[in-house]
């Protein structure tokens, strides 16, 4: 991607029609704050700059309009090139946010075991916890946890196995060299976990509404 690319994705970025489109999710004072978030996202992906403008920004309004960021610092949300389009990959920690702001939940909680521990689960009641003491840093599984206002637990562990069955069951072009999957295992494990939980106990609408039972 050439520099003069790249001064066309800003150019169209800071177009008063890019701009009205913001004021119109975000609101007149956080609009350009907003867009300079996506900018900085994108300057620091080399890939990313090769994507059309358009959607770039059409990614990043789906952001804005689940109220989630897509600077890069906070994890929120992520642009996603994929050839010479963008798409949103909303991140655990926006999923996670955007269950907290319902008001509904109390806690959320997301990690993984390692080798020499153990997920241990009552097959009555689904209590669950965890047993021994890690022997190393490597992840063998992944957990999420919440507990609602009303005081319900809930909880889920997903294998490594499990885990990439649901990848290559799920996720297009998982496999690519530069796929998320490859880069950043971790975190779209505690995605994928998390999000299990929520569907199964406290589901996503389009709009991000969390409804917990």
């Amino acid at each position: 991607m050439t520099n003069d690319n790249y001064t066309g994705i800003k150019k169209y970025a800071g177009s008063e029609e890019i701009k009205q489109i913001f004021r119109g999710i975000v609101g007149d004072d956080h609009a350009e704050g907003y867009i300079y978030s996506v900018i900085v996202a994108v300057s620091a992906n080399s890939r990313l700059q090769q994507c059309t403008p358009q959607s770039i920004m059409r990614s990043a309004a789906r952001a804005a309009t689940l109220g989630l960021s897509c600077d890069p610092a906070l994890g929120q949300a992520h642009l996603v090139p994929y050839k010479e389009e963008a798409t949103l990959i909303p991140g655990w920690r926006g999923i996670r946010d955007m269950a907290y702001r319902t008001g509904q939940i109390a806690q959320i909680n997301v990690g993984y075991l390692a080798e020499g521990q153990e997920w241990v689960e009552d097959q009555l009641t689904g209590d669950a916890h965890i047993e021994g003491l890690p022997s190393s840093n490597k992840p063998i599984g992944y957990f999420a946890y919440l507990k609602t206002l009303s005081g319900r637990e809930h909880s889920l562990y997903m294998s490594n196995e499990e885990i990439n069955d649901h990848k290559e069951k799920y996720a297009q072009g998982y496999d690519r060299a530069n796929s998320a999957w490859k880069q950043e295992f971790h975190k779209m494990a505690k995605k994928t976990v998390l999000s299990q939980l929520l569907k199964q106990w406290a589901p996503l609408d389009p709009t991000g509404t969390v409804v917990a039972s």
